[in-house]
């Protein structure tokens, strides 16, 4: 039964799916909701959750009447590696496949949201810090979940 938009449970839904994943697990990242340390080259490889927002339908939401909520949320993927750019950009697209297998695997995010409606993934550039090359991607979801 559709119900009001449980933020703090759909964030934690898409955390949960993640980070029960068992090659995330083996994998070593550092996976966390909300992080300002995104930056720490220490924490890397290093999943970061963050809720972008929501955009409920216009009007107002009255007894009986069900709508369909859209949810933004994002995940930053971040490596190293010092062998140079194409082992980073090599490490990158090896943690990319169970990250978003972790994410297709979990469509609701636990039950958090009714369904996903898409997933994106960009690249960032490599940046370089000390003998690390670091690369980093940006998977940007959206999904829908009904109100009433």
């Amino acid at each position: 039964m559709p119900d009001i938009l449980y933020v703090n449970s759909i964030a934690h839904g898409l955390l949960y799916s993640v980070t029960s994943d068992q090659t995330i697990i083996d994998s070593g990242f550092n996976v966390r909701l909300e992080p300002l340390d995104n930056e720490d080259i220490n924490l890397f490889p290093w999943i970061g959750i963050y809720w972008n927002g929501a955009q409920l339908p216009p009007g107002p939401i009255s007894a009986g009447q069900i709508r369909d909520a859209t949810i933004d949320l994002s995940m930053f993927v971040r490596v190293s590696n010092a062998g140079g750019r194409l082992q980073a950009v090599d490490a990158l697209h090896r943690a990319l496949g169970p990250v978003l297998t972790a994410v297709h695997c979990n469509y609701t995010l636990k039950g958090s949201v009714d369904e996903i409606q898409s997933i994106s993934t960009e690249v960032f550039d490599v940046n370089r810090e000390s003998d690390d090359w670091i690369q980093a991607a940006h998977i940007q979801i959206t999904a829908i979940k009904q109100v009433q």
